[in-house]
C-alpha cells in the first residue's frame, strides 16, 4: 500500500481537497455526500468526485464510529488526510451540522447543494432542513421510495443497478466531464490519485470474479492504466484492506452495528417508520460468544430501541456463507419467509443453543441491496394495523 501513497502524494490530491476545504467558510456550499454506512465505495467516491468538482467532500457518519473501520482510516493515511479534516455530517442537538474537527457549521445558516453517492434518499429530517438540496444522484441502489422534495428537483439522476460499485459510475462520469483535462495531463502525474476509484471496484466484484459488469471492468481498466498500476499490485493493495475491514471482534457491539449500518422508510401508509439493516464481517457464534448471548441480546435490543425500528436486521457474510439475525414483531414473522426467501425453504439454526437467537442461512448474493427493497415490497402489500 505504499506504493499507492507515493502515487497519491506525487498527484494534485492534496493541493485540490486543500482548496476544496476552503470553501466550508462560505455561505453557499456545494458538497458530495455518501452514504450513512460509509463503506469504501461511499468513502472513496465522494471524496475523489469532490475534488474533481471542487466540492467539499463530507463523510455522513460519526466521527467515533468512522474511527472504528480501519480500512478507511488506512485509506485516509494514502490519502494524507489527517482525521480532524474531515468534514462530518452529524445530528446533534436535534439539528444537522458539517462538524471538522471542533468547529461546527450549523446547516440551516448555510445553502448547501449536495451531489449523493452511493445511496439516493437521505434522513426525513436533513430533507425538510429548508438550506439543503440534492442537485445529482450518482447510485447503482434501487429507488425504493419516490421523495418529490429531492428526486423532481435534482439536475440529474444516474443509477445503474447492475454495476458493482458506484465508483465505476463516478469514474464514467469524471472521464466523461474532465476528458480534455485528463488527456492533456496523461503525461503527468497530476490525476494518478483517480487510481484509487479500483479500490472499492474490486472490492465489491470480488476482483471482477463475482460481478463483471461492463463498467466496472472499465472502470478497473481505466483507473489502473491513468497511474499505470498492474492488476496484481491492485490485488495487493485491495487483499491488504481486506483484512483491515475484518477487525470487528476489536470492536464493541453497539459500534459493530452502527459501523456498515441504513435506515430505510417504510411506505408511506406507515407514517414516519422506518427499518433499519446493519452488514456486518463478525461470525455470529464467535461474536456471541465473545459477548455472552445475554449481553449481544440486550446491545441488539438498545440498538433497535434507539433507532426506533420494528423491524431490524443484521446480514453477516463470512468467507462463502451469508446468514441473517432478523429482530421483528411476532404479528410479522411472516416476513422472513415471504420478503426474504421470496416463499421459498427457510434454512435457520440457533446459535448457542439459544432459542432467542435464531439466524437464517440465505444466498450469498442476498446483500442488503436486495434485503432492503424486499422488505419494503412485503411492508407495502401489507395491511396497516
Amino acid at each position: 500500500m505504499d506504493s499507492y501513497k507515493t502515487i497519491v502524494a506525487n498527484s494534485k490530491f492534496s493541493e485540490m481537497i486543500t482548496t476544496a476545504y476552503s470553501n466550508l467558510e462560505n455561505q453557499s456550499i456545494d458538497i458530495v455526500l455518501g452514504n450513512p454506512s460509509c463503506d469504501q465505495d461511499s468513502f472513496l467516491g465522494s471524496h475523489i468526485l469532490a475534488v474533481m468538482l471542487g466540492r467539499i467532500p463530507v463523510v455522513n457518519m460519526q466521527r467515533e464510529i468512522f474511527e472504528c473501520k480501519h480500512d478507511l482510516m488506512k485509506l485516509c493515511d494514502i490519502l494524507g488526510i489527517e482525521i480532524q479534516n474531515l468534514v462530518f455530517l452529524v445530528y446533534e442537538e436535534n439539528q444537522w451540522f458539517l462538524k471538522r474537527g471542533d468547529v461546527r457549521y450549523r446547516l440551516s445558516e448555510k445553502n448547501v447543494k449536495a451531489h449523493l453517492v452511493d445511496f439516493n434518499l437521505p434522513e426525513t429530517s436533513l430533507i425538510e432542513c429548508k438550506t439543503f438540496r440534492v442537485d445529482r444522484i450518482i447510485d447503482h441502489h434501487q429507488l425504493i421510495k419516490y421523495n418529490k422534495h429531492v428526486h423532481s428537483q435534482t439536475d440529474g439522476m444516474e443509477i445503474e443497478l447492475k454495476a458493482g460499485s458506484c465508483c465505476s459510475l463516478i469514474l464514467r462520469r469524471i472521464n466523461h466531464l474532465f476528458a480534455d483535462v485528463l488527456k492533456e495531463k496523461k503525461d503527468t502525474h497530476d490525476y494518478d490519485f483517480l487510481l484509487l476509484l479500483s479500490v472499492p471496484i474490486l472490492t465489491d466484484t470480488a476482483c471482477l470474479v463475482r460481478k463483471q459488469h461492463d463498467v466496472d471492468i472499465n472502470g478497473v481498466n481505466s483507473a489502473l492504466s491513468i497511474a499505470n498500476v498492474e492488476f496484481k499490485t491492485a490485488e495487493s493493495v485491495m487483499s491488504d484492506l481486506k483484512h483491515l475491514k475484518h477487525c470487528e471482534d476489536k470492536i464493541p457491539t453497539k459500534m459493530i452495528l452502527r459501523m456498515d449500518y441504513k435506515s430505510f422508510d417504510y411506505p408511506e401508509k406507515y407514517g414516519e417508520k422506518t427499518y433499519g439493516i446493519s452488514s456486518v464481517k463478525y461470525p455470529y457464534k464467535k461474536w456471541i460468544e465473545r459477548d455472552g448471548p445475554a449481553v449481544w441480546k440486550e446491545e441488539i435490543k438498545k440498538f433497535v430501541e434507539e433507532k426506533k425500528h420494528e423491524i431490524f436486521i443484521i446480514n453477516c457474510k463470512h468467507h462463502n456463507d451469508r446468514y441473517l439475525y432478523v429482530y421483528c414483531p411476532s404479528n410479522m414473522k411472516d416476513m422472513i419467509k415471504t420478503a426474504l426467501f421470496a416463499g421459498g425453504t427457510v434454512e435457520s439454526k440457533t446459535i448457542l443453543n439459544d432459542e432467542e437467537i435464531v439466524i437464517y442461512q440465505v444466498d450469498l448474493a442476498t446483500s442488503r441491496k436486495i434485503i432492503a427493497p424486499a422488505v419494503f415490497k412485503y411492508l407495502d402489500a401489507r395491511k396497516v394495523e
